[in-house]
């Protein structure tokens, strides 16, 4: 967040719309990647462990379990 870190959600969410990280799509808030991991900074977020459960080549399918730290 900015050098002056707002101190409430409402706070953020408006930070993260004037930096255009969340966007309108057919009427409805989105947040894009990098506003998620704000947000998700924001409420205290230390780190986050990834690990392949499952890959199907054939499939072009891949699962993932990840867990969220913090």
């Amino acid at each position: 967040m900015s050098e002056q870190t707002p101190k409430t959600e409402a706070g953020v969410l408006s930070e993260l719309r004037t930096l255009g990280l969340i966007e309108d799509m057919h009427g409805k808030d989105y947040i894009t990647h990098e506003g998620l991991l704000r947000l998700a900074n924001f409420h205290g977020l230390e780190g986050i462990d990834v690990s392949m459960v499952d890959y199907d080549p054939q499939r072009q399918r891949a699962i993932f379990l990840a867990t969220a730290s913090g």
